[in-house]
This record gives structure tokens, sequence and C-alpha cells, in this order.
């Protein structure tokens, strides 16, 4: 496939099972007031961060994919 050479594909599998509703302080620390969400909150504000340079970089869109994981 040398038509697809450089071509990138971002996956992430996200937990959304009950746990993952367990409020949480801010694990990176960063913050200098109190933050507390859902660990499902922190994956998705991750997730997002982690695709928007990649969507807002090019015209042509990335490929990224999101798996629900339920269990």
């Amino acid at each position: 496939m040398p038509d697809r050479a450089g071509y990138q594909v971002s996956v992430y599998a996200i937990d959304v099972s009950a746990s993952m509703g367990e409020v949480i302080d801010d694990p990176t620390g960063v913050t200098s007031f109190t933050s507390k969400k859902t660990k499902l909150d922190y994956v998705k504000e991750f997730v997002a961060r982690k695709c928007e340079p990649k969507v807002c970089a090019s015209y042509t869109f990335p490929s990224v994919q999101l798996i629900k994981i339920d269990h």
C-alpha cells in the first residue's frame, strides 16, 4: 500500500463501566484548587486533547476510532 504511506489510525478503548463513575481529585495535581471529576470525565478529556491537534492540523481528517468497553 505505497499510496497509504504515512497514514495514521488512532484507536482509543474507553471503559464505561460503573467504576468509571467514581469521583476523584485531579490526578495531575496541577490545579491550585481541588478539582473533582469522574474517572470517565478525565478519560474523555484526555482523548479529546489527543484527537484535537490531529483533526485541526490538516484538511483531511485522520481516522480516530473510539471503542466503548462495558463489563
